[in-house]
């Protein structure tokens, strides 16, 4: 007979066996999760993407990162390599792998991992200059950091020499130095780096024979660093009786090139001085102005008008300054060249002469300089300097022949388009020119935003206080290159290492 209480019974306890099994395997599917999570996962070796600057969680791990660059939290991590690099977390190993610049992350026993991440400069482009060069430990705001020096000298495997601070070096002369710092009472010292001192100075003449050829010349930057450059436009033609052609203008800046940049330079060339009677004299290298010595229709007994002077500048594109109109990035500096004087006798015994219009600065010289008694009655106008565009290089001339005016053009001084008439200075805008007068300066540049502490220097000329334009009279000249001074000859370039890191 069947006994329904017994089978109860004995399902019941069917149950609770499947039930007691089921707890059991899910109890230890729990215990085996939990060390799954706690050890199998984070067992595993890992690496954090810190490129990018927004961290965030990494593949489940519960991620928190702190980072310092020199000792001052940053949301920022540095992307260059040049950092010694410090790796502290909880509940896990944490190491910085160079190659990849990333962090990785192995053994972690939590889910939870705190990292910091200490980022310090293996060393400082440290700066220079031509009287006393110096490298400055520059790390007193760092934590944790008790004390730091220098160790340097001359020969890079025996910096014998340790200091805070480095003074006094000798002038373009290449050390070898590495920093060193206490840091939690360890001594870290970073990578040897090694400075060229200021000081060396490079300078280029003109180097033609006749003052209407020449060739452009290289330099080749020896290191990153900061250079001081400085131009010197050339001097216009000379004429008869004293009259002089108008002083070349000096240009100075500063700026920031990298080791093996090549450097294009074009020294201008004084404008010719008229022997005797001649047509389509040449203008100065670089820009200057042609010009005419000849009788044409008058009937002139002497008759001496200069070519103009060649403008000098530097750039990063090879060629002369009229062809960098469309590439003004690659011009970094130039100084104007001045006119060509003039000086003519007619058979009536009327003169005419006058010096010629002096270069450089924002706007070049005009050619109103010792002009004649005959010339004022006749109300003849000055012929206009160059510009820092097509507008202000405006064409000038005089009222009685205005016709035969004519502005310069970008790079080039205008020639003479009459048979008296001398040629204008070469320039960022070159000089005018106009019948019976002498030629006009052309216009100095320094406009190029990668160039900073500039300024233009022209004689007796209009100034600027503008930072692009920023020109200064001056009544020095000189035939020897001297800073601050307008040029009496050919044109010159000096360039000066001043901050440099090898």
């Amino acid at each position: 007979m069947f006994n329904l209480k017994r089978f109860n019974k004995d399902k019941k306890i069917k149950y609770s066996i499947v039930l007691l099994i089921l707890s059991t395997v899910l109890i230890i599917f729990v215990v085996l999760l939990r060390i799954y999570k706690t050890f199998a996962i984070y067992k595993i070796d890992k690496e954090y993407d810190l490129i990018v600057s927004k961290i965030g969680d990494f593949r489940g791990l519960n991620l928190i990162t702190k980072y310092y660059i020199n000792g001052i939290e940053n949301s920022n991590i540095p992307t260059d390599k040049n950092y010694e690099v410090y790796v502290t977390c909880d509940n896990a190993n944490g190491s910085w792998n160079y190659n990849n610049w990333k962090l990785n992350i192995e053994d972690a026993t939590k889910y939870k991992v705190n990292c910091e991440i200490d980022f310090y400069e293996k060393y400082v482009l440290a700066s220079a200059n031509s009287t006393t060069s110096t490298i400055v430990a520059n790390y007193s705001n760092i934590e944790n950091i008790s004390s730091n020096y220098y160790l340097y000298g001359t020969d890079k495997n025996n910096l014998n020499q340790k200091n805070n601070d480095i003074t006094n070096l000798n002038s373009d002369t290449t050390y070898y130095f590495k920093k060193c710092y206490e840091y939690n009472n360890e001594e870290i010292c970073s990578n040897v780096s090694s400075l060229l001192t200021g000081g060396k100075v490079t300078d280029f003449d003109y180097n033609g024979t006749t003052g209407a050829d020449g060739s452009e010349q290289t330099y080749t930057t020896v290191c990153n660093g900061t250079y001081k450059m400085e131009t010197w436009g050339a001097q216009g033609g000379d004429s008869l009786n004293g009259y002089l052609g108008g002083y070349g203008g000096y240009s100075t800046g500063k700026i920031k090139l990298s080791k093996n940049e090549i450097v294009y330079i074009n020294v201008g060339g004084q404008g010719v001085n008229p022997t005797s009677k001649s047509c389509n004299i040449p203008g100065g290298y670089n820009g200057g102005g042609f010009s005419q010595s000849c009788e044409g229709s008058w009937s002139i007994n002497n008759v001496r008008a200069a070519s103009g002077g060649g403008a000098t500048h530097i750039a990063l594109q090879s060629g002369l300054l009229s062809s960098l109109e469309n590439n003004l990035a690659k011009l970094l500096i130039v100084s104007g060249g001045g006119g060509g004087s003039d000086y003519s006798h007619f058979a009536s015994n009327n003169y005419y002469y006058s010096n010629g219009g002096h270069g450089g600065g924002y706007v070049g010289g005009s050619s109103y300089n010792g002009i004649s008694l005959w010339q004022i009655e006749n109300n003849f106008v000055p012929v206009p300097g160059g510009g820092q565009s097509y507008v202000d290089s405006i064409e000038g001339g005089q009222a009685n022949y205005s016709t035969k005016a004519k502005s310069g053009t970008f790079g080039k001084g205008a020639d003479a388009n009459f048979s008296t008439e001398a040629g204008a200075g070469g320039g960022f805008f070159g000089g005018g020119v106009g019948k019976n007068w002498s030629g006009s300066g052309g216009s100095g540049y320094i406009g190029n935003p990668l160039l900073t502490n500039k300024t233009m220097y022209c004689y007796e000329c209009e100034e600027s206080n503008e930072e692009n334009t920023k020109t200064v009279s001056t009544t020095c000249s000189s035939s020897t290159p001297t800073q601050n001074c307008a040029k009496i000859g050919n044109g010159y370039v000096r360039i000066t290492i001043e901050e440099c890191s090898i």
